[in-house]
């Protein structure tokens, strides 16, 4: 999926139920090069067991609307990707101005997420959302997601929000507003589960399109 517009309705990738014509996982795509912006929900949402994609230099702005659950209004979401090993890359972004989140990780694992601009999300300034969420359940412990390389600041409540179940996310290496770090001055704090953010960057870097 390249060069292109969503609005409305964003971009749904999901597994087919296995009474369908076809079984098959949401896998190995590449969304590149598209805006996707004042969509209802979430800009783009990766559904169940969807692994091994890329999202790249795109452009996620303004996705949600008043009225919606907690975890919607997202600018990605991605949801259930446990079943099989394997993450999703998301590189070269812009992700700001939406709903919530600008990105919600939830019972998602191995994901890499870097150089990418996370900036101006959670609108409506929703508890634990910001410019990143993490979250799963007790049952579903997750690891190995990595957020690196990326700027993250300007963000209403939390940089990244990560539950007490989400193990050891790897935040080192970012921008998150302030040369002191997060929740100094004017930088996004990050929630006190499970993030390791040490060391970060003591100014914005540049972004490399990939």
């Amino acid at each position: 999926i390249e060069d292109g517009n969503a609005t409305g309705y964003g971009i749904w990738l999901d597994y087919s139920p296995p009474e369908g014509p076809e079984a098959v996982y949401s896998t190995g795509n590449t969304i590149n090069g598209n805006t996707f912006s004042n969509n209802q929900v979430d800009g783009v949402y990766f559904g169940g067991y969807s692994n091994f994609n890329t999202l790249t230099n795109n452009i996620i702005q303004g996705n949600g609307m008043p009225g919606l659950q907690a975890a919607d209004g997202n600018g990605v979401y991605f949801w259930n990707n446990t079943g099989i090993p394997g993450g999703n890359v998301v590189t070269g972004n812009t992700i700001t101005g939406n709903y919530a989140s600008g990105m919600e990780l939830y019972k998602s694992l191995d994901n890499t997420i870097t150089h990418n601009t996370i900036t101006g999300n959670n609108i409506n300034e929703k508890d634990k959302c910001g410019g990143l969420r993490i979250r799963t359940t007790s049952t579903w412990p997750l690891s190995g997601n990595h957020i690196n390389d990326n700027n993250i600041f300007g963000n209403n409540v939390y940089g990244i929000f990560a539950n007490d179940d989400a193990w050891g996310v790897d935040a080192t290496n970012n921008w998150w507003g302030d040369a002191g770090g997060p929740g100094v001055g004017e930088a996004n704090p990050v929630s006190d589960y499970n993030v390791d953010y040490d060391p970060w960057y003591a100014s914005p870097i540049a972004l490399i399109s990939q």
